[in-house]
């Protein structure tokens, strides 16, 4: 099959990070794109993969290149744009990324399926081609860059396609310029989703469509094992200590909506020894045991602590956060509210309904280690070699990408 990809409203950074550049985030960063794409490309020689969302791969050396693409079976759409702009008598800025994107269409045959992760949907982002009131809107130059091409891409193409969502705030968003809405979202809860869109670049009219959601697995990709050290992996190659003598530590941002109040009744007001690091706000931040420090800068805590504790981004979520931690050997219990369909499969002794429960439990392993052993040992398990290799997300995708691209089942409801 061709299958087109890119992440919608970001540009895809693949390969190993170069040390010293880049700002130091304050989560486990964007490190989603890079793996699950990469895994794709590896896992499907017999397939094509074309680069329709923007990255820097054309950028890479060409070694770095190599490692990525084993099969020769990648096309950078995008490494020919300079040359393209080069020959355009209009250069405008503002459109000149789907304009491309016709040039794209025209010149390749026909793709079969699209897999496009959600980084963000903008509610506008196909400037000189989207009206509003009978005018053109005016959007981000970021929008018309980063979302702009891919927004333009599936309306045009009509191509069946699926959208892979890790975050509930970013997908599914009122879209005024995806006119055509996913076959599937494969996400991290099952559920039917209102996707609203536009049907027209001329008409304001929305539409609602009922899209199938679906657990996937996704979140998974943090115990998958990268050739090169990059990303959270960089941050950890230092020998792991066997003594966990930090009781425990929270790596969470606020949210919105905020979380606060969960970490407050189930953490701060029961937990003396206890660390939050993490984007809050000021009135937050003036309790001392939550501070604003870069995840990168934290490296050292992982291989010594014991326990950490899991708030979903909304009610029902699983998150990647559980696979991180128990990758690190850092034993996760879990808000009422996390993964409630149990997609994930976690002992159900990590699910916590109180603050009271918590420090029960916290005492309970702290008090037995054979107990304490046995749960570590349990969490380890579950990250099987599959999981490590990334043929677990593959497999799951690529089940649901040749499912929408044979059309089996998929249609949405309006």
């Amino acid at each position: 099959m061709k299958i087109a990809i890119g992440k919608i409203g970001k540009s895809i950074k693949f390969g190993p990070e170069e040390k010293g550049k880049g700002k130091k985030a304050m989560t486990a960063g964007s490190i989603d794109a890079r793996i699950i794409f990469q895994t794709l490309i590896k896992f499907n020689p017999e397939h094509t993969f074309y680069l329709i969302g923007r990255s820097n791969y054309s950028r890479l050396k060409p070694e770095v290149r190599n490692k990525i693409d084993p099969h020769k079976n990648v096309v950078d759409v995008w490494a020919k744009f300079n040359d393209w702009f080069d020959n355009q008598d209009d250069k405008d800025e503002t459109t000149e990324s789907w304009r491309f994107i016709d040039h794209v269409i025209k010149t390749e045959s026909k793709f079969d399926v699209g897999i496009f992760i959600a980084g963000g949907v903008l509610e506008y982002a196909v400037q000189g081609k989207t009206m509003k009131e009978g005018k053109h809107i005016k959007t981000l130059m970021a929008a018309a860059k980063y979302a702009g091409p891919l927004h333009h891409f599936i309306n045009e193409t009509k191509i069946p396609y699926t959208v892979l969502s890790l975050d509930p705030r970013c997908y599914p968003k009122p879209t005024k310029d995806i006119l055509v809405p996913p076959k599937r979202v494969l996400q991290l809860m099952n559920e039917t989703m209102d996707v609203e869109h536009r049907v027209s670049y001329e008409k304001d009219d929305m539409v609602v469509d009922k899209v199938p959601a679906v657990y996937s697995g996704l979140e998974t990709l943090y115990v998958v094992e990268e050739e090169e050290p990059s990303g959270l992996d960089s941050f950890f190659d230092e020998p792991v200590k066997k003594e966990r003598d930090i009781n425990m530590v929270l790596w969470l941002n606020e949210g919105k909506p905020s979380r606060y109040n969960d970490l407050k009744n189930f953490i701060l007001d029961s937990v003396e020894d206890v660390q939050v690091y993490g984007v809050w706000n000021e009135k937050a931040l003036k309790d001392p045991r939550i501070q604003q420090v870069a995840m990168s800068e934290l490296s050292w805590q992982f291989p010594r602590t014991k326990y950490t504790f899991c708030i979903p981004i909304a009610p029902g979520w699983a998150t990647g956060k559980f696979w991180e931690m128990i990758k690190h050997g850092i034993i996760p219990f879990m808000h009422p509210s996390y993964d409630e369909q149990n997609n994930i499969g976690f002992p159900e002794e990590l699910r916590v309904k109180d603050s009271k429960e918590l420090l029960e439990k916290i005492n309970l392993y702290n008090s037995n280690e054979m107990l304490y052993n046995e749960l570590y040992n349990k969490l380890q398990d579950m990250i099987t070699p599959d999981k490590k290799s990334g043929k677990y997300i593959n497999d799951i995708i690529m089940k649901h990408a040749v499912e929408v691209a044979n059309d089996k089942g998929n249609d949405n409801i309006t």
